[in-house]
This record gives C-alpha cells, structure tokens and sequence, in this order.
C-alpha cells in the first residue's frame, strides 16, 4: 500500500510539472 500511495503521488507530480511546462 506504501509503495502504490508513493508511485501515485510521483504520478501526480509528474503531471503537474508537464502541465507547468506547457503553461510555460
């Protein structure tokens, strides 16, 4: 469950930062 909650929030981030990356 630790390792599945850690890949989620790594997933997450990775998006925001295309996104920011887009934006920019």
């Amino acid at each position: 469950m630790a390792l599945k909650n850690e890949q989620e929030e790594d997933t997450i981030t990775s998006g925001e930062f295309v996104i920011n990356n887009k934006l920019a």
